[in-house]
C-alpha cells in the first residue's frame, strides 16, 4: 500500500475513533443531565422531603393543634383541609398555590408535586376520627439550584472534554509512532547504505518490502549501487589498461629509438664507411622515425579525441570516388610490403556521402594497418568493397588473415584493448587506440562499424547518405 494512501487511513482513524469515544461520552453524559434535571427523581432522594412525609404519615396524636403546633416547630408551611375547608394554615397568602393544592386529589397513598418553585408534600391523616387532607410546602431555593445544575454541568463538559482530548492523543500518539516506524525503518536503511558505500562497500544491497514508495526507492538505490559497482569495476579495468598502454607505447618509442641511437652513431664511429653503407643507415633511421611519428599522431589523436577537440570539416564527395583515389595511392605502398589490395563497387550508382575527407583517410589507413600488422598471412589479400544498402554507403574491408576470437571480436573497438591480444599470438606489441579511434570517427558521421570472421576479419562500415543524413548542430 501506498504511505500516502496509508497516512489518509490513519488520520481517518484517529478522527473517526475520537468521534466515537465522543459520542459514546456524550450519551453517558446525556442520561447524567437528564437524571440531574428531573426534579422529581432529585427530591425523592433528599432527607428533608422525606422527613417531611414522615410529620404526615406517622401523626398519631388526637388534637388538630398538636400537629399545627409540630409543624410550626419545624418551621414548615403547611395547609390543612377538611371537606376542602381550610382548618389550619402557616402559609404566605399565595392564592395560586392554594387554588392548586386545593384540585391536588389524594389517594390512601402521600402525593408529591412540584409547584414551581415549591415541592409539596400531601397525605390523608386522621385525627380524632376525621379526616383531613395535610400539605406541607417546601420552597424551593430556584437561583441556587440552577447555579448548581450549571455547575454540574460544567463540570462535567470539562471532565468529558478533557477526556476527549486525552483519548485524541493517545490515539494520535499510537497511530503516529506506529507511521513513523514504516518510514523511519527505511530512511534508516537508506542511510546506512549511503555510509556504507561511504566506506567504498557496493556489495550489500538493501532489503526492503513494505511501503510501495520506499520499495521502489530502495530499487532505485540498488540499481544505483550496482551502477556504480560496474563503473567502478570498469574504471580500474580502464586504469589498469591505461597503465599497460603506457607501458605499451614506451616499449614501442624505446625500440625504434634505440635502433635510431645505434645507427647514427654507427654513422658518426665510421662503421657505415661507403656512400651506399650510409646510405641504408639512414633510411632505416627515417623509417624508425616515421614509425614514432604514426605512435605520436595516434597518442595526439586520442588526447584530442578525449578533450573533444579533435576536429572534423565535412564536405559532400561521393564515396566511390574518394575510396578510388585513396586506394590508388596505397596499392605501391602495399604491393611493396607484398599485400595485393583488390577493389569492387557492386554499381555504377552514385554514392553521394557528407564527411571529412581526412578523418576517414585516417580510418581506412588504420584498418589497413592492423590487418596488415596483425592477419599473420604469410600471402595477405586486403579486399575493399562498397556498395548501397537502405540508404546506406557500405564499406567492407576484408583480409584472408587468422580472424578473432569469438570471445574477444566483440571487444576489439573498446578503449586500450590491443589488436594483438584480439588476433592471438602475433607477437607485435599494439596499443588499443587505433580501433578505438576509428569507431570515434565513423560514429561522428552517424555511421556504424561492426566485425566478423568471414575466413580472416571483415570490418563492415555503414555511412549514411547525404540525403539520409540529420546532421546535428555543431558537427
Amino acid at each position: 500500500m501506498k504511505i500516502q494512501k496509508r497516512m489518509l487511513l490513519s488520520n481517518a482513524w484517529i478522527l473517526t475513533l475520537a468521534l466515537l469515544v465522543l459520542l459514546g461520552i456524550s450519551s453517558i453524559l446525556f442520561n447524567i443531565l437528564r437524571t440531574e434535571g428531573d426534579v422529581e427523581g432529585r427530591i425523592y432522594g433528599d432527607q428533608e422531603i422525606f422527613e417531611a412525609a414522615q410529620q404526615l404519615v406517622g401523626f398519631n396524636g388526637n388534637d388538630l393543634a398538636e400537629l399545627d403546633r409540630i409543624l410550626k416547630e419545624e418551621n414548615y408551611q403547611f395547609l390543612i383541609y377538611q371537606n376542602g375547608e381550610a382548618v389550619a394554615i402557616n402559609i404566605d397568602s399565595d392564592n395560586s398555590l392554594k387554588k392548586q393544592i386545593t384540585k391536588m386529589n389524594l389517594s390512601t397513598q402521600p402525593g408529591l408535586w412540584y409547584l414551581e418553585p415549591n415541592i409539596v408534600v400531601g397525605a390523608k391523616i386522621s385525627i380524632a376520627g376525621k379526616g383531613y387532607d395535610a400539605y406541607i410546602v417546601l420552597p424551593i431555593d430556584e437561583e441556587e439550584t440552577i447555579v448548581e445544575g450549571h455547575r454540574i454541568k460544567l463540570s462535567l463538559f470539562l471532565v468529558v472534554g478533557l477526556l476527549a482530548v486525552v483519548l485524541i492523543l493517545i490515539f494520535s500518539l499510537l497511530f503516529t509512532k506506529r507511521m513513523t516506524k514504516r518510514i523511519i525503518t527505511p530512511v534508516n536503511k537508506l542511510l546506512n547504505s549511503a555510509n556504507r558505500i561511504e566506506q567504498g562497500d557496493l556489495s550489500t544491497p538493501i532489503e526492503y518490502r513494505g511501503e510501495e514508495e520506499f520499495e521502489t526507492l530502495c530499487d532505485a538505490f540498488n540499481h544505483m549501487q550496482e551502477h556504480l559497482k560496474r563503473e567502478q569495476e570498469k574504471n580500474a579495468a580502464f586504469e589498469c589498461a591505461r597503465t599497460d598502454m603506457v607501458a605499451g607505447i614506451s616499449h614501442d618509442l624505446r625500440t625504434p629509438l634505440t635502433s635510431i641511437k645505434g645507427y647514427v652513431k654507427g654513422i658518426l664511429d665510421g662503421v657505415a664507411a661507403t656512400p651506399e653503407k650510409q646510405q641504408a643507415y639512414l633510411k632505416i633511421v627515417y623509417e624508425k622515425a616515421i614509425s614514432m611519428e604514426k605512435l605520436l599522431q595516434k597518442l595526439f589523436l586520442y588526447s584530442k579525441l578525449e578533450t573533444g577537440n579533435l576536429p572534423f570539416n565535412f564536405i559532400e564527395t561521393d564515396m566511390n570516388e574518394f575510396l578510388g583515389k585513396y586506394i590508388q595511392q596505397e596499392i605501391p605502398e602495399l604491393e611493396h610490403r607484398g599485400v595485393i589490395l583488390n577493389y569492387t563497387v557492386a554499381s555504377d550508382n552514385e554514392y553521394p556521402v557528407t564527411i571529412d575527407t581526412e578523418q576517414l583517410t585516417r580510418v581506412m589507413g588504420n584498418l589497413l594497418e592492423n590487418a596488415v600488422k596483425y592477419s599473420q598471412s604469410p600471402a595477405l589479400e586486403i579486399a575493399i568493397g562498397l556498395k548501397r544498402n537502405d540508404d546506406f554507403a557500405t564499406i567492407t574491408i576484408k583480409d584472408n588473415g587468422v580472424g578473432v576470437s569469438k570471445d574477444k571480436i566483440g571487444h576489439i573497438f573498446e578503449q586500450f584493448y590491443c589488436a594483438d591480444e584480439a588476433r592471438g599470438t602475433s607477437g607485435k606489441e599494439g596499443n588499443g587506440l587505433g580501433l578505438y579511434i576509428v569507431k570515434h570517427i565513423v560514429t561522428v558521421h552517424q555511421g556504424t562499424i561492426t566485425a566478423e570472421n568471414d575466413k580472416g576479419l571483415k570490418i563492415t562500415i555503414r555511412i549514411p547518405l547525404t540525403s539520409q543524413k540529420k546532421w546535428q548542430s555543431g558537427i
